[in-house]
């Protein structure tokens, strides 16, 4: 049977970036921190073998940390990450993000309106 790839989870820490879309209590159920060790029980209790991780804010950085974690992690098998679209240097932004760690696992952006 091949492996079943759930399209989109978000991963974040709260220590190293805030998530400014989390305002008002809607958001208490979920305002904490999210790793991969906190999606693997989830995973596997629906027999999903890996899923593809989705930027939750406009950073680079944060695409990098998703990257780096998909880099040491046979769990995430892409990244949808965020870069600014209307920056005349996305070209190297995104061959900066191919090359560095887990750069292989880039599958796509997304940019908010």
């Amino acid at each position: 049977m091949p492996r079943r790839i759930d399209a989109h989870h978000h991963l974040w820490d709260l220590a190293r970036r805030e998530q400014p879309w989390m305002d008002g209590p809607w958001a208490e159920p979920i305002r904490r921190t999210f790793t991969p060790d906190d999606l693997a029980p989830h995973l596997d209790a629906h027999g999903i073998g890996a899923t593809v991780v989705v930027q939750s804010s406009s950073s680079v950085e944060e695409t990098r940390e998703l990257l780096a974690l998909a880099d040491g992690s046979d769990r995430i098998a892409g990244v949808v990450g965020w870069a600014d679209l209307t920056d005349p240097g996305v070209g190297e932004v995104l061959a900066e993000l191919a090359a560095g760690p887990g750069g292989d696992r880039l599958a796509g952006l997304r940019h908010q309106v």
